[in-house]
């Protein structure tokens, strides 16, 4: 509910209270979840489906979010997940689970009931894809943080430097894709 609710991806969320000593504080002996078993629960939002129904449906939208730099990871739930990364490698099976043939048809159906144009229709994707692609970039930017203070930590100079670029590289990038939300 957190993750959903703040945008927050589960690992991410995970990392920080596992660096910041948040939360029940787990017994040394307790297994750690793994980042992989803490975000297979989670069901795609309408967000992601609408996403990937786009990325089947029209190409040029799933262009614009290669040239953005998205990833696979981006998405929390394992059956977006699955069909985006098969979709950057090219594989022809992207399109062929049960999962990608229904949102590729939710995202036909709604182009036909939108009230708009099919270009409006593409613009209101496109502003989607950019409102996703910001709440990615601010999970990369939480992950990064985490990553910072176990770095401080380690007193690791070299290791918190590079990652200190990458952070105010993502916060470029954030801050233009704010400005382009706003085009919108």
């Amino acid at each position: 509910e957190i993750t959903q609710r703040f945008g927050i991806s589960a690992a991410s969320l995970h990392s920080v209270a596992s660096h910041r000593g948040g939360g029940v504080p787990r017994s040394q002996t307790e297994p750690q979840p793994e980042a992989e078993e803490v975000v297979q629960g989670v069901a795609a939002s309408s967000l992601e489906k609408t996403l990937v129904g786009a990325f089947l449906t029209y190409p040029a939208i799933w262009t614009e979010w290669q040239q953005l730099g998205g990833r696979a990871d981006d998405f929390l739930s394992v059956e977006a997940r699955d069909v985006v990364a098969k979709l950057l490698v090219q594989d022809p099976a992207a399109a062929e689970s049960l999962f990608a043939k229904e949102v590729a048809f939710v995202v036909e159906s709604e182009k036909n009931s939108y009230d708009g144009t099919e270009a409006g229709y593409l613009m209101n994707l496109r502003k989607t894809l950019y409102t996703f692609h910001l709440t990615a970039l601010k999970n990369r930017q939480q992950q990064l943080t985490a990553n910072i203070r176990s770095a401080e930590a380690e007193k690791d100079p070299a290791v918190l430097l590079n990652l200190q670029r990458a952070f105010v590289a993502l916060t470029q990038e954030r801050l233009a894709t704010e400005r382009k939300l706003q085009t919108f």
